[in-house]
């Protein structure tokens, strides 16, 4: 058995994707939240005691919030990241997908709900991972 360092490394970047792939729902929820906290505040009248800019609107206060946000830009780009990255799956990527890491199924239950062989199923994650590995860069696990 052959086991060089890029092996290691790629099964690292397997194990982040995945980490990752597990955090998108919990981090796309927190987002909403988020623009929804922030939603709610910039629409008090007590912001522009604040220091808040005198922008007209409560859109463009909101705005100008989310951009000084710097949890929210982060979250933004986990979730534009992911999302990107998930367009490139087929649909049947996809329910594989949704069914080991949003709904944690495991590898034999995902095959039996698809009504497959478990090796099938096994084959098509490390296709998925390696397709999404393209798309992360290491810094943003």
């Amino acid at each position: 058995m052959k086991n060089s360092v890029s092996d290691f490394t790629l099964c690292d970047e397997y194990k982040a994707v995945e980490r990752a792939l597990r955090k998108y729902p919990a981090k796309r929820a927190e987002l909403e939240a988020l623009k929804n906290y922030v939603a709610a505040l910039c629409s008090c009248s007590f912001l522009n005691e604040l220091g808040a800019s005198g922008s007209s609107s409560p859109e463009e206060r909101l705005i100008e919030a989310l951009e000084r946000n710097p949890e929210y830009r982060r979250l933004v780009r986990f979730v534009e990241t992911m999302e990107t990255a998930l367009n490139y799956l087929s649909a049947a990527q996809l329910t594989i997908v949704d069914c080991l890491y949003w709904r944690g199924m495991s590898i034999r239950k995902t095959a039996c709900f698809l009504h497959c062989d478990h090796s099938r199923v096994s084959r098509n994650r490390r296709r998925i991972l390696s397709c999404l590995i393209k798309d992360f860069s290491t810094d943003f696990y």
